[in-house]
C-alpha cells in the first residue's frame, strides 16, 4: 500500500509546500542529494572539476547579482529591500574574494577562487540556460511567459539556490546544521539519524566550501529569505497564479540539477 503524501499548505509554509509538491519533490530529492555534493564531501572529486564549478558559479553569480539589484526597483517593501540589499553585499564581497586571485580550489583558507579570466570562462550550456531563466524574469517577463516584472515571481526564480545548497551540504556532510523549513530554524537532533557519523574533512580541499553552507550565519541567512520568501507571496495577493509558483520553482530546482551535473568528471 503506498504511503499517503503530506499535503501542506502553501498559506502556512510555502517553502514546505513547495519542496514536498509531488511534481517537485522527486527533484528536490535529486538536488539535494546530488552526485556533485556527494563526491566534494568524500573527496573524490577531481579539482580540476571543482576549480571548473567555480568558474560556472563565478559567472552564474554575476547574473544572481543583477536580478537581485532589478529586484531593488521592484519592492518598496522594507523588509524585502533589506534582505534584496543583504544578498547583494554578500554576493559583492564572494566575487571580490574570488576575482583577488586566480587560483583554484585549496590556494588559501580566505576562499575559493577563479581560476580564469572572466573573458576566457567558457559557459556551459547548463549555465547558460540557467543564468537566461533567471535574466529573463526582469528582462523578458512577458516573452518567458511571467507577464509583468514581479518582485515576488523573480524572487521564486532565485529561490532553488537560495534555499538548496544547505540541505543538499548538511544531508550529504552534517545533518544536524541543515534548515529545517518546518520549524523555521535549525534542524532539531532527533531528525539526525542516530548512526550518523560526520565525515572527516578537517584537511580536506573543500572542507571550506561544505563549511560555508552550514553555519550558523547561513541557517539563519535561510531563516530571513524563508519570512521574505511568503511576505512577498502575501504581498502579491494572487497576481502570481499557483501553477505557476509550482512550475517556477520545479524549473529551477531542475536548472540546479544540471548546473552540477555539467561540473562532474566526464564518463
Amino acid at each position: 500500500m503506498a504511503s499517503e503524501q503530506t499535503i501542506y499548505d502553501p498559506k502556512d509554509n510555502l517553502v514546505l509546500y513547495l519542496i514536498n509538491h509531488p511534481e517537485i519533490k522527486p527533484h528536490w530529492e535529486e538536488y539535494t542529494h546530488h552526485e556533485f555534493v556527494k563526491q566534494v564531501v568524500a573527496e573524490t572529486l577531481p579539482v580540476e572539476n571543482f576549480n571548473y564549478y567555480i568558474d560556472q558559479d563565478y559567472y552564474y553569480l554575476q547574473k544572481y547579482l543583477y536580478v537581485h539589484e532589478k529586484l531593488l526597483k521592484l519592492t518598496d517593501n522594507p523588509v524585502l529591500l533589506n534582505y534584496s540589499n543583504k544578498i547583494t553585499e554578500l554576493i559583492l564581497a564572494e566575487q571580490k574574494e574570488r576575482t583577488d586571485g586566480l587560483h583554484g580550489a585549496g590556494d588559501g583558507i580566505e576562499g575559493y577562487k577563479v581560476t580564469k579570466k572572466e573573458s576566457e570562462i567558457e559557459i556551459n550550456d547548463a549555465c547558460r540556460d540557467y543564468t537566461t531563466y533567471m535574466t529573463d524574469s526582469v528582462d523578458h517577463p512577458v516573452a518567458s511567459g511571467s507577464g509583468n516584472p514581479n518582485f515576488f515571481r523573480s524572487f521564486l526564480h532565485l529561490s532553488a539556490c537560495l534555499f538548496g545548497y544547505n540541505p543538499a551540504c548538511a544531508n550529504l556532510y552534517n545533518p544536524a546544521r541543515g534548515y529545517d523549513p518546518a520549524s523555521r530554524s535549525q534542524i532539531h537532533q532527533n531528525k539526525v539519524p542516530k548512526d550518523w557519523v560526520v565525515p572527516n574533512v578537517e584537511n580536506g580541499v573543500y572542507k571550506e566550501w561544505l563549511e560555508f553552507y552550514v553555519t550558523e550565519k547561513t541557517i539563519e541567512f535561510l531563516r530571513q529569505g524563508h519570512e521574505c520568501l511568503e511576505l512577498a507571496y502575501k504581498l502579491d495577493d494572487g497576481e502570481v497564479k499557483l501553477h505557476e509558483i509550482v512550475e517556477i520553482f520545479k524549473q529551477g530546482v531542475i536548472l540546479e540539477n544540471r548546473f552540477w551535473s555539467a561540473c562532474l568528471p566526464k564518463k
